[in-house]
């Protein structure tokens, strides 16, 4: 889900690079020549067999450029460093994400400049609060954006139900009672989404 947001924003000709077992590339070699010698009769797609899930390891063993029927015994050291090389940097095209259907979090909104970060009341609009992911806020997983939805709809219900006279006082009061062990998780931590600033909402 992280990687989805960069994905979304990045543009095109994005690629993944996913180093699957963290080894130096000559131990990694090394490990798998010793497999080779080892299991000598076992077929080439079981490289990988013990180190990855098996239909992983059969798919580097693919991407390395081996026929999955050779034996182990007749791969030679250019096999075995293509077959490492793959699994340490083994690089998947981004295509794009799945969209709106299938989001948890949506990126983008109304700018949190035009609101009271107080009261989440417009600055242009009296009376107009605005809470959740109307505003441009979005955060990690973790449950953050599920707080930053309770916290914030509850603030912008509570005061724009029955504004007080002191709005700011109460909204002090109410962002005491959001933050109670009681009500909240730990702070949300957002992302601006034009500038990749982080900051904190209560």
């Amino acid at each position: 889900l992280e990687l989805s947001r960069a994905a979304s924003l990045g543009g095109t000709g994005l690629s993944l690079h996913l180093c699957l077992l963290p080894l130096p590339e000559d131990k990694l070699c090394s490990l798998l020549h010793s497999r080779c010698s080892d299991y000598p009769e076992l077929p080439a797609s079981e490289l990988f067999t013990g180190l990855l899930h098996n239909r992983l390891g059969r798919t580097l063993v693919r991407a390395a450029g081996i026929g999955a029927e050779v034996s182990l015994s007749s791969l030679n050291e250019r096999d075995l460093s293509r077959a490492a090389s793959v699994c340490l940097d083994f690089t998947l095209p981004v295509r794009g994400v799945e969209g709106f259907t299938a989001a948890q979090v949506t990126v983008g909104g109304i700018e949190r400049s035009q609101f009271d970060p107080h009261t989440l009341e417009s600055r242009l609009v009296p009376g107009l609060f605005i809470c959740g992911e109307l505003l441009d806020v979005d955060g990690p997983c973790g449950g953050y954006n599920l707080q930053w939805a309770w916290s914030s709809g509850y603030l912008a219900g509570k005061l724009g139900l029955d504004p007080a006279p002191d709005v700011g006082h109460e909204a002090d009061k109410l962002s005491q009672e959001i933050s109670s062990p009681a009500f909240c998780a730990p702070p949300l931590v957002f992302s601006d989404s034009r500038s990749g600033r982080k900051g904190k909402q209560t």
